[in-house]
């Protein structure tokens, strides 16, 4: 499941610079994103921000399974909760994508297989539950043969 973390120094103050930017980011992704592909996390430990090239308070770090991980480009796009959810759901690896047909069942599919190879799995998904034991074995599946090609 792809992360976004954000590296912020506690000790210097109970709220440091670019924290409520940055849980607000949160928030909108929780609107955006309402199946939760996309989880937030704070990091207040130097030690470990630094283990993932973190070095500023306030930097943010985009977690991918296969492709390379990202820092959020503060010189290209400005700081601001919108810009951060859009760079994370632009920049996500969605190694299993939920389609929910309604209607247009052809045309949807059609859209999805046009883009590549797919492999179409069909699996019962309740978005309340809070584990989902099939879908996290496919993805670890998914991630073991996309690290062995």
């Amino acid at each position: 499941m792809p992360g976004v973390l954000g590296y912020f120094e506690f000790n210097a103050s109970p709220q440091p610079p670019g924290y409520l930017t940055f849980f607000t980011s949160a928030l909108h992704s929780l609107k955006k994103d309402y199946l939760g592909t996309i989880r937030f996390g704070v990091i207040t430990d130097k030690r470990v921000a630094e283990e993932i090239s973190l070095v500023r308070s306030g930097s943010v770090y985009l977690h991918r399974h296969v492709n390379s991980s990202l820092i959020y480009p503060n010189d290209i796009m400005n700081y601001t909760a919108e810009n951060i959810c859009k760079w994370a759901l632009e920049n996500r690896e969605m190694l299993i994508r939920w389609l929910r047909p309604h209607g247009g069942k052809s045309l949807l599919l059609n859209n999805e297989l046009k883009k590549g190879p797919a492999l179409l799995i069909f699996l019962p998904y309740n978005p309340l539950a809070e584990i989902h034991p099939l879908l996290d074995e496919v993805s670890e599946i998914i991630i073991l043969l996309l690290h062995n090609y």
